[in-house]
């Protein structure tokens, strides 16, 4: 407490933003340098976004392949990645968009699945150049984490971590 009576917590940068003026009393407001300064130097979509890939990451390989019922195939961290996330809608969501020409011709590609908004995500393929083939909305999902990247090719689905 200062002088006057105020509890003055001010923002930690080294520790990050526990307690950023969620209990402080300033007098006149927060300091002007308060939220620019901090928010400047995080930004914090892109470093509170978590990423299910970094959860996945030791699959490096596949002992065994697993069938989809559309004859495709998938490894076993795409198995993990099923179990884990309850995201057996995922695999069935790539697969049903090898029905399209379009996408079926296309030897390699990358889906992403990000999350837009809340529990909005939205699934985007595309050549692994950057041109997109596909992509869905998807404006409910219990998926827990915020974005996940799959590769599919040669008719098998696999993490990046088994390319």
């Amino acid at each position: 407490m200062d002088g006057r009576g105020y509890r003055q917590i001010r923002p930690s940068i080294l520790t990050g933003c526990t307690g950023l003026y969620s209990v402080s009393f300033w007098p006149s407001g927060p300091p002007a340098w308060g939220h620019a300064f901090f928010f400047s130097l995080f930004s914090f979509k892109n470093y509170f976004m978590k990423n299910a890939n970094d959860e996945l990451s030791n699959f490096t390989g596949t002992q065994d392949w697993y069938r989809h019922y559309t004859g495709l195939l998938y490894t076993d961290g795409i198995l993990a990645m099923a179990e884990k996330f309850q995201a057996y809608w995922l695999i069935d969501l790539v697969f049903s968009h090898q029905l399209s020409p379009e996408v079926r011709v296309q030897p390699f590609q990358k889906w992403v699945l990000k999350r837009v908004q809340n529990d909005a995500f939205i699934a985007i393929a595309d050549d692994g150049n950057g041109l997109v083939i596909a992509e869905q909305e998807i404006p409910f999902s219990d998926f827990s984490d915020d974005s996940l990247t799959l590769y599919l090719t040669e008719g098998v689905l696999l993490l990046p971590s088994e390319y």
